[in-house]
């Protein structure tokens, strides 16, 4: 296949595109709702809504990237791997203040254990994740960012 061929990009039907503009605007809801609820991971949906947002509207990809709360989050992950510290301090914040929250209103031990034990989880990979290096930790609205 020719190296012009490939790097085109697919033409797609109106219908599909819609879709995907339907997905992508779903995917950045629940995302939004990660920013608030505890238990709802706010960057893996941003970058699905993302994805799906490049197969609709080059746009609506653009106006993703450059949200003022989205965009600095999926720039972090994309180029480091990596969660700023606001993030990480939040997340563990609301799970602790949701377990806390469980426990003192008598909640089953059960379900107290298996949230405790997830919980830990998914803060140690929250710990684990470096944070991002302070050059890309200017936001996208900055005109001139330190080097």
């Amino acid at each position: 296949m020719s190296r012009a061929r490939s790097s085109r990009r697919p033409r797609r039907s109106r219908r599909v595109r819609i879709a995907y503009r339907w997905l992508a605007l779903s995917l950045a809801g629940l995302g939004s709702l990660g920013l608030v609820l505890p238990l709802v991971p706010t960057t893996p949906f941003l970058l699905a809504a993302l994805w799906a947002a490049h197969r609709s509207s080059p746009t609506l990809a653009m106006t993703i990237r450059r949200h003022r709360h989205f965009g600095p989050v999926i720039e972090a992950w994309e180029k480091h791997r990596a969660v700023p510290v606001h993030v990480k301090v939040i997340g563990i914040g609301l799970m602790s203040l949701s377990w806390f929250k469980l426990w003192w209103f008598d909640a089953p031990t059960p379900l107290l254990i298996g949230l405790g034990a997830g919980f830990v989880l998914l803060a140690t990979l929250l710990l684990s994740r470096p944070s991002p290096p302070k050059h890309a930790a200017a936001s996208p609205a900055d005109p001139d960012p330190p080097s």
